[in-house]
């Protein structure tokens, strides 16, 4: 490892200039589509409830028009079956993080849903969820960054404000 460094000209950093900058890198990062995105706030029994329409219409070269989006704000979008595979390939690794939330393990569960931000740049929902982890391990400051990110991202996401709110008072 030194032999890298020193053939790289980099000096040793420590770990928290490294947490950091992978922090920097998921708060920085350029959203995906909105399309993306809405399907990525679906239920996995609703996302697996688009799969038929979505396979015949790939099936005749077409894409399938969906509505999505939270109930105050829908939105139409034309999804395709490669839409939906990564959507599918995402809510495995998010499950995951889900689960392991639900049982009081914040860090793994941060770390999957990381794993997921990087097949899923800026997903609101993620940096949501890191966020209400990092609280939750009383690490509040960071979990206040990755909340307003991702209510930067949607604005008028009533999840994401009042998660954001909720941290904000503890």
């Amino acid at each position: 490892m030194n032999f890298l460094r020193n053939l790289f000209g980099k000096k040793p950093t420590d770990m928290s200039s490294v947490v950091a900058d992978e922090d920097a890198a998921f708060l920085q990062a350029e959203p995906i589509s909105r399309k993306r995105m809405d399907l990525l706030w679906l239920d996995p029994p609703r996302l697996g409830q688009l799969q038929h329409p979505i396979t015949q219409a790939a099936a005749h070269h077409k894409v399938a028009t969906v509505t999505l989006g939270d109930s105050s704000n829908l939105r139409t979008h034309e999804i395709t079956q490669e839409d939906f595979e990564w959507a599918k390939r995402v809510e495995q690794i998010v499950d995951k993080a889900f689960a392991l939330g639900q049982c009081g393990k914040y860090r793994e569960s941060i770390q999957q849903y990381k794993i997921a931000l990087e097949l899923a740049p800026g997903c609101d929902l993620f940096l949501m969820s890191i966020g209400v982890g990092y609280a939750n391990l009383g690490q509040k400051a960071k979990g206040l960054r990755y909340l307003e990110r991702a209510a930067q991202i949607s604005p008028g996401n009533a999840r994401i404000r009042d998660n954001l709110d909720k941290v904000r008072h503890m």
